[in-house]
Protein backbone atom coordinates (compact mmCIF):
# COMPACT_ATOMS: atom_id res chain seq x y z
CA UNK A 1 0.00 0.00 0.00
CA UNK A 2 1.32 3.14 -0.55
CA UNK A 3 1.81 5.98 1.60
CA UNK A 4 -0.50 9.06 2.03
CA UNK A 5 1.15 12.09 0.58
CA UNK A 6 -1.45 14.37 2.73
CA UNK A 7 -2.64 14.25 6.71
CA UNK A 8 -6.48 15.48 7.40
CA UNK A 9 -5.41 15.89 11.68
CA UNK A 10 -5.43 19.49 10.90
CA UNK A 11 -8.22 19.33 8.90
CA UNK A 12 -10.22 16.81 11.36
CA UNK A 13 -9.48 19.84 14.59
CA UNK A 14 -10.59 22.55 12.60
CA UNK A 15 -13.49 21.55 11.24
CA UNK A 16 -14.41 20.40 14.73
CA UNK A 17 -13.74 23.46 16.01
CA UNK A 18 -15.98 25.18 13.60
CA UNK A 19 -19.11 23.14 14.09
CA UNK A 20 -19.09 21.98 17.15
CA UNK A 21 -17.28 24.13 19.52
CA UNK A 22 -17.54 27.91 17.94
CA UNK A 23 -20.85 27.23 17.03
CA UNK A 24 -21.86 25.22 19.76
CA UNK A 25 -25.63 25.76 20.72
CA UNK A 26 -26.24 28.12 17.89
CA UNK A 27 -26.06 25.97 14.75
CA UNK A 28 -29.54 25.41 14.73
CA UNK A 29 -30.22 29.31 14.48
CA UNK A 30 -27.37 29.25 11.95
CA UNK A 31 -27.38 29.21 7.99
CA UNK A 32 -25.01 26.85 6.77
CA UNK A 33 -21.24 27.56 6.14
CA UNK A 34 -20.14 28.31 2.81
CA UNK A 35 -16.78 26.94 2.68
CA UNK A 36 -14.75 27.95 -0.89
CA UNK A 37 -11.43 25.98 -1.48
CA UNK A 38 -8.89 25.91 -4.54
CA UNK A 39 -7.26 22.78 -3.34
CA UNK A 40 -8.30 19.86 -5.29
CA UNK A 41 -7.79 17.09 -2.66
CA UNK A 42 -10.56 15.74 -0.54
CA UNK A 43 -9.67 16.43 2.80
CA UNK A 44 -12.38 19.10 3.73
CA UNK A 45 -15.42 16.80 2.69
CA UNK A 46 -13.24 13.64 4.37
CA UNK A 47 -13.45 16.05 7.56
CA UNK A 48 -16.92 17.02 7.51
CA UNK A 49 -17.58 13.39 7.01
CA UNK A 50 -16.25 12.30 9.71
CA UNK A 51 -17.08 15.17 12.21
CA UNK A 52 -20.40 13.82 11.14
CA UNK A 53 -21.38 17.89 9.29
CA UNK A 54 -23.90 17.23 7.07
CA UNK A 55 -22.60 19.17 4.04
CA UNK A 56 -23.90 20.16 -0.01
CA UNK A 57 -21.27 20.16 -2.85
CA UNK A 58 -23.85 20.52 -5.49
CA UNK A 59 -23.38 16.61 -6.62
CA UNK A 60 -26.45 13.93 -6.32
CA UNK A 61 -25.51 10.41 -5.15
CA UNK A 62 -23.25 8.64 -3.09
CA UNK A 63 -19.66 7.02 -4.18
CA UNK A 64 -20.74 7.88 -7.51
CA UNK A 65 -22.75 11.13 -7.82
CA UNK A 66 -23.05 12.97 -10.66
CA UNK A 67 -23.17 17.17 -10.64
CA UNK A 68 -26.74 18.45 -10.37
CA UNK A 69 -25.89 22.35 -9.63
CA UNK A 70 -26.75 24.51 -12.46
CA UNK A 71 -25.64 28.07 -13.25
CA UNK A 72 -27.78 30.60 -11.59
CA UNK A 73 -29.42 28.02 -9.30
CA UNK A 74 -29.05 29.26 -5.61
CA UNK A 75 -27.70 26.73 -2.51
CA UNK A 76 -30.64 24.18 -2.03
CA UNK A 77 -31.86 24.30 1.95
CA UNK A 78 -32.14 20.88 3.42
CA UNK A 79 -30.73 21.42 6.51
CA UNK A 80 -27.11 20.91 6.16
CA UNK A 81 -24.62 22.55 7.89
CA UNK A 82 -22.31 23.49 5.19
CA UNK A 83 -21.67 23.89 1.97
CA UNK A 84 -19.02 23.01 0.14
CA UNK A 85 -17.37 25.02 -2.92
CA UNK A 86 -14.11 23.87 -4.87
CA UNK A 87 -13.87 26.40 -7.36
CA UNK A 88 -10.91 24.65 -9.06
CA UNK A 89 -12.11 21.68 -9.40
CA UNK A 90 -11.48 18.27 -7.54
CA UNK A 91 -9.24 15.32 -7.87
CA UNK A 92 -12.27 12.86 -8.01
CA UNK A 93 -14.14 14.97 -10.47
CA UNK A 94 -14.63 13.99 -14.05
CA UNK A 95 -16.29 14.81 -17.55
CA UNK A 96 -17.58 12.12 -19.67
CA UNK A 97 -18.63 12.27 -23.52
CA UNK A 98 -22.14 13.05 -22.70
CA UNK A 99 -20.64 16.40 -21.10
CA UNK A 100 -21.87 15.31 -17.82
CA UNK A 101 -19.37 16.02 -14.39
CA UNK A 102 -18.96 13.12 -11.96
CA UNK A 103 -17.80 12.33 -8.79
CA UNK A 104 -15.72 8.85 -9.19
CA UNK A 105 -13.88 6.79 -6.81
CA UNK A 106 -10.17 6.25 -7.33
CA UNK A 107 -9.70 3.54 -9.89
CA UNK A 108 -13.23 2.90 -10.65
CA UNK A 109 -13.80 1.44 -14.22
CA UNK A 110 -17.38 2.77 -14.72
CA UNK A 111 -18.61 5.27 -15.24
CA UNK A 112 -16.90 5.80 -18.59
CA UNK A 113 -15.05 9.26 -18.09
CA UNK A 114 -12.65 11.09 -20.50
CA UNK A 115 -10.79 13.67 -18.04
CA UNK A 116 -10.40 15.23 -14.74
CA UNK A 117 -12.30 18.66 -14.20
CA UNK A 118 -9.51 20.66 -12.88
CA UNK A 119 -8.57 24.59 -13.43
CA UNK A 120 -4.66 23.63 -13.77
CA UNK A 121 -2.15 26.62 -12.49
CA UNK A 122 -1.73 28.55 -15.42
CA UNK A 123 -1.77 31.33 -17.47
CA UNK A 124 -5.37 30.80 -18.76
CA UNK A 125 -6.99 30.17 -15.22
CA UNK A 126 -9.45 32.90 -15.87
CA UNK A 127 -10.97 31.44 -19.46
CA UNK A 128 -11.11 28.11 -17.92
CA UNK A 129 -13.50 30.47 -15.20
CA UNK A 130 -16.06 31.18 -17.92
CA UNK A 131 -16.96 27.42 -18.32
CA UNK A 132 -18.82 24.91 -16.61
CA UNK A 133 -18.89 23.90 -13.87
CA UNK A 134 -16.44 26.60 -12.47
CA UNK A 135 -18.35 29.70 -13.99
CA UNK A 136 -21.20 28.02 -11.74
CA UNK A 137 -18.62 27.94 -8.58
CA UNK A 138 -17.69 31.15 -8.74
CA UNK A 139 -21.24 32.61 -9.37
CA UNK A 140 -21.85 30.75 -5.64
CA UNK A 141 -18.76 32.70 -4.21
CA UNK A 142 -19.92 36.07 -6.28
CA UNK A 143 -22.89 35.58 -4.29
CA UNK A 144 -21.83 35.23 -0.98
CA UNK A 145 -19.76 37.69 -1.14
CA UNK A 146 -22.61 40.21 -1.84
CA UNK A 147 -24.04 40.53 1.48
CA UNK A 148 -26.11 43.60 3.10
CA UNK A 149 -26.00 42.14 6.17
CA UNK A 150 -22.83 41.14 8.29
CA UNK A 151 -21.18 38.63 6.93
CA UNK A 152 -17.14 37.19 7.07
CA UNK A 153 -15.21 36.15 4.19
CA UNK A 154 -12.27 33.94 6.50
CA UNK A 155 -9.68 33.17 4.14
CA UNK A 156 -6.84 30.62 4.98
CA UNK A 157 -3.82 29.00 3.36
CA UNK A 158 -4.58 31.83 0.12
CA UNK A 159 -1.90 33.89 -0.76
CA UNK A 160 -3.29 35.90 -3.26
CA UNK A 161 -1.78 34.95 -6.30
CA UNK A 162 -5.11 34.67 -8.23
CA UNK A 163 -5.79 37.59 -9.96
CA UNK A 164 -9.41 36.02 -11.07
CA UNK A 165 -10.43 35.71 -7.16
CA UNK A 166 -9.03 38.83 -6.63
CA UNK A 167 -10.81 40.51 -8.74
CA UNK A 168 -14.06 39.32 -7.40
CA UNK A 169 -13.21 40.19 -3.74
CA UNK A 170 -12.02 44.10 -4.64
CA UNK A 171 -15.23 44.23 -6.62
CA UNK A 172 -17.86 43.41 -3.89
CA UNK A 173 -15.78 44.90 -0.96
CA UNK A 174 -16.07 47.80 -3.27
CA UNK A 175 -20.21 48.37 -3.16
CA UNK A 176 -21.09 50.76 -0.94
CA UNK A 177 -24.23 48.85 0.18
CA UNK A 178 -21.91 45.56 0.95
CA UNK A 179 -20.92 44.31 4.52
CA UNK A 180 -18.49 41.64 3.91
CA UNK A 181 -15.63 41.71 5.85
CA UNK A 182 -12.09 40.47 4.82
CA UNK A 183 -10.65 38.42 7.35
CA UNK A 184 -7.05 36.97 6.20
CA UNK A 185 -4.99 34.92 7.98
CA UNK A 186 -1.99 35.41 5.59
CA UNK A 187 1.66 33.92 5.46
CA UNK A 188 3.54 37.00 4.82
CA UNK A 189 7.49 36.91 5.99
CA UNK A 190 8.01 39.57 3.70
CA UNK A 191 5.54 42.15 2.26
CA UNK A 192 1.96 42.16 2.45
CA UNK A 193 0.25 40.90 -1.07
CA UNK A 194 0.12 44.15 -3.17
CA UNK A 195 -3.93 43.56 -2.99
CA UNK A 196 -4.01 43.61 0.30
CA UNK A 197 -1.92 46.90 0.57
CA UNK A 198 -4.20 48.98 -1.65
CA UNK A 199 -7.92 47.24 -0.17
CA UNK A 200 -6.74 47.76 3.58
CA UNK A 201 -5.67 51.51 2.40
CA UNK A 202 -9.11 51.82 0.30
CA UNK A 203 -12.54 53.45 1.26
CA UNK A 204 -13.93 50.24 2.58
CA UNK A 205 -10.18 49.28 4.38
CA UNK A 206 -11.86 49.16 7.43
CA UNK A 207 -13.58 45.98 6.48
CA UNK A 208 -9.87 44.38 5.60
CA UNK A 209 -8.16 42.52 8.59
CA UNK A 210 -4.79 40.92 7.88
CA UNK A 211 -3.50 38.55 10.80
CA UNK A 212 0.07 37.53 9.56
CA UNK A 213 3.31 36.47 11.06
CA UNK A 214 4.10 40.60 12.04
CA UNK A 215 0.82 40.74 13.83
CA UNK A 216 -2.75 42.16 13.61
CA UNK A 217 -3.65 45.09 10.63
CA UNK A 218 -7.02 46.58 10.87
CA UNK A 219 -7.37 48.90 7.51
CA UNK A 220 -4.48 51.03 8.01
CA UNK A 221 -3.51 50.74 11.04
CA UNK A 222 -1.27 47.82 12.67
CA UNK A 223 0.26 45.41 12.94
CA UNK A 224 -0.77 44.81 16.29
CA UNK A 225 1.41 41.95 18.07
CA UNK A 226 0.19 39.41 20.75
CA UNK A 227 2.89 39.28 23.36
CA UNK A 228 4.98 35.93 23.83
CA UNK A 229 3.13 34.36 21.19
CA UNK A 230 4.10 33.08 18.13
CA UNK A 231 1.70 34.52 15.37
CA UNK A 232 1.26 31.84 13.15
CA UNK A 233 -1.95 32.52 12.29
CA UNK A 234 -2.22 31.32 8.49
CA UNK A 235 -2.28 27.86 9.59
CA UNK A 236 -4.95 25.28 10.24
CA UNK A 237 -3.35 25.23 13.93
CA UNK A 238 -3.60 28.95 14.25
CA UNK A 239 -7.08 29.65 12.92
CA UNK A 240 -8.35 26.92 15.22
CA UNK A 241 -6.51 28.29 18.18
CA UNK A 242 -7.85 31.75 17.04
CA UNK A 243 -11.78 29.76 17.23
CA UNK A 244 -11.26 28.30 20.34
CA UNK A 245 -9.12 31.42 22.26
CA UNK A 246 -9.86 34.25 20.30
CA UNK A 247 -6.74 36.63 18.80
CA UNK A 248 -6.34 38.78 21.87
CA UNK A 249 -3.30 41.35 20.85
Amino acid sequence: MSKPIVEIKAHLVFIDTLFNHASAGVYERRKAINIFTTNYDTLLEDALALNKISYWDGFDGGAVAHRKQKYGEPVPSNGQRANLIKMHGSIDWFLCDKGYVWRVRENDLYPKVDRRVLIYPQATKYVATQQDPFSTQFDLFRKSLNSSNSNILAVCGYSFGDDHINNEIEFALSKEENKTVLLAFLECRDEIPPCLEKWRSDSFGSRVIIASIHGLYIGKKGPYRRKDEDDYWWTFNGVTSVLKNGCEV
